[in-house]
C-alpha cells in the first residue's frame, strides 16, 4: 500500500467484484455494515468505475462518471439501498444534499448523520465518514429510523490500510477533476444562495496557497490545517477561491472558506439571499444561518477587504452556536447580536 492513494487504481474495477478488490479501485474509504442487525444480509455489491467525461467537455457532463459503490441490504421485509462515493463537485449543501426538506440529525461517533426523505421521496439516512458520503435509502418495506441509525453506527472500513493511505491524501488529489477536465455544476452550496459557474470556468487545484491570493484561516487552537485550495477562473482575476481546512485528527471534519471579489459576476453574493431547507438566521455585518442549534450546519457570509467571504463548517457533536460564534470572533469578524 502506497503512503498516499494513487489514481492508477481508479480504472481497474469491474461490476460485481468483492469488497476488498472494490476498495483498491476507489478514491474513497469504503465502508461495510459489520455487524449487520439480526435478520439482514448484504446482496448485490457492485462498483461503478471512474471514467472520463463522455466526449469533449462541451458535449456534456454527468457526475455519474465518478466512482461509486452500491449494495442492497435485505431481510425482515425490507429492501435498503446503500450507496457510497466522494462528494467532490462542490461543498455538500447542508451536509445532506441527498435529502429534501427539514432533515433530523443524529450523532455517529465524531460526526453527524441525517434522517429524512431523499429526492425520490423515500425514507433515507445519510452520513459522511472519512470524507465518504454514505446514503441509505428505503426501497421497500417500513424501516424505522432507529434501524437506519443502527446501520450507520455499524459501518466499518473494509481495509484499514487503504483507509490510512486515503486519509493521508489531500482532498484535491482524490478529486475527480484532478484527473479529468470537468464542468462546474450549478448546485446549491448551502443555506446562503451560491451556485458556481459558468460551467466551463477553469479550475486549478493546489495543496499550498498560490502566491498573491488572500488567505483567511481558522485559529490554530481548533487543529485544522490547510488541505486543498481550488481556484476558479484565471490566476490574475479568480472568480472564486475555496480553502478547505481539514481536522488533523480526522480529515472528514472540515472548515471551508470561500472568497469572491465583491461584485464579481457569478461569485458569492452580498448581501446574500437564502436557498434550501428551513434554517435560523441572524443578519447584520455578518449574515449567519444554521440548521440545528446543537450541531449546525453553520454558515456565514460577510465582506472583508474587498472580498465577499462564505464560511461553511461541517457539523460535529460539538459545533454548536457558541462554537461557531467563537470561530467568527477568532476570524476578527464582528457578529451582529441575535
Amino acid at each position: 500500500m502506497h503512503a498516499h492513494w494513487t489514481p492508477d487504481a481508479a480504472h481497474v474495477a469491474s461490476v460485481g467484484i468483492g469488497w476488498e478488490e472494490a476498495q483498491a479501485a476507489l478514491n474513497f474509504v469504503l465502508f461495510r455494515p459489520d455487524p449487520l442487525p439480526e435478520g439482514l444480509s448484504v446482496e448485490g455489491a457492485s462498483v461503478r468505475p471512474e471514467g472520463p467525461p463522455p466526449g469533449a467537455l462541451h458535449a456534456g457532463w454527468a457526475i455519474g462518471n465518478r466512482a461509486a459503490h452500491r449494495c442492497e441490504i435485505c431481510g425482515r421485509g425490507l429492501l435498503l439501498r446503500l450507496k457510497q462515493f466522494l462528494y467532490d463537485w462542490a461543498p455538500p449543501a447542508w451536509d445532506h444534499p441527498s435529502l429534501t426538506g427539514d432533515a433530523r440529525p443524529f450523532v455517529v461517533g465524531g460526526h453527524i448523520g441525517w434522517l429524512g426523505r431523499d429526492f425520490r421521496g423515500h425514507d433515507a439516512a445519510t452520513v459522511t465518514l472519512d470524507r465518504t458520503t454514505i446514503e441509505i435509502s428505503v426501497g421497500g418495506g417500513d424501516c424505522p429510523d432507529e434501524l437506519l441509525v443502527e446501520l450507520c453506527h455499524a459501518l466499518r472500513p473494509v481495509s484499514m490500510g487503504a483507509r490510512a493511505a486515503i486519509l493521508k491524501t489531500p482532498f484535491g488529489r482524490l478529486s475527480y477533476r484532478s484527473r479529468h477536465e470537468d464542468r462546474t455544476p450549478s448546485v446549491p452550496v448551502g443555506y446562503w444562495r451560491h451556485r458556481r459557474g459558468p460551467a466551463d470556468v477553469p479550475v486549478r487545484i493546489h495543496e499550498r496557497v498560490p502566491p498573491g491570493l488572500p488567505v483567511i484561516a481558522p485559529p490554530a487552537r481548533l487543529g485544522f490545517v490547510l488541505d486543498t485550495v481550488q481556484v476558479f477562473g484565471g490566476p490574475r482575476g479568480p472568480l472564486e477561491i475555496e480553502y478547505l481546512y481539514a481536522d488533523a485528527a480526522d480529515p472528514g471534519r472540515t472548515i471551508r472558506i470561500l472568497l469572491s471579489r465583491a461584485g464579481a459576476e457569478g461569485g458569492i453574493r452580498f448581501p446574500p439571499s437564502l436557498e434550501g431547507p428551513p434554517c435560523q438566521v441572524r443578519q447584520g455585518d455578518v449574515h449567519y444561518a444554521y440548521g440545528d442549534a446543537r450541531y449546525g450546519p453553520h454558515e456565514a457570509v460577510w465582506q472583508q477587504d474587498g472580498w465577499n467571504v462564505m464560511l461553511l463548517a461541517k457539523p460535529a457533536p460539538w459545533t454548536d452556536r457558541f462554537w461557531f460564534d467563537r470561530l467568527l470572533a477568532d476570524l476578527a469578524v464582528p457578529l451582529a447580536p441575535p
